[in-house]
């Protein structure tokens, strides 16, 4: 099994009627199930962070993360066994309202896919270690 930071690292969609509950003992430990089910319904201790949807770090804006790879690159790039410079503001304004050439594009959402990795796990890190403590005190002292 996975870690959870991991995990939701990897996470990019989800359903709303799925959740996580983890172990407040050892948070590696975790399950998936649906709310329906599992809301309330096992006596475990197994505390619910929230809905995989609202979990999803590894779903990540685009964008951004394109206009990061320009930045870091000084708008150049290369593409097709060229080095260009390109205008960044046109680049993402194009990208935005969906008018870049297919392939392009496509490059583009490839080199940025490393940037969206860091970021989402520098978020999963963030909510295992910052704010799931939270959640499980509160379910902890809600319970108490």
């Amino acid at each position: 099994m996975t870690t959870l930071i991991d995990y939701l690292t990897c996470l990019n969609t989800s359903d709303s009627q799925w959740g996580l509950w983890v172990n407040p003992e050892n948070v590696d430990e975790y399950r998936i199930g649906q709310f329906i089910f599992d809301n309330g319904g096992l006596d475990d201790g197994w505390v619910c962070v929230g809905r995989l949807d609202n979990l999803s770090f590894g779903f990540q804006h685009t964008s951004g993360a394109i206009k990061e790879y320009l930045d870091d690159n000084d708008c150049e790039l290369t593409y097709k066994g060229r080095t260009v410079k390109v205008n960044r503001d046109g680049i993402l304004e194009a990208y935005s309202s969906g008018n870049l050439d297919q392939e392009f594009q496509e490059f583009l959402e490839s080199e940025a896919e490393s940037i969206m990795g860091v970021w989402a796990e520098e978020e999963a890190w963030g909510f295992v270690h910052n704010k799931l403590p939270e959640i499980i005190a509160q379910a902890q002292e809600a319970v108490a």
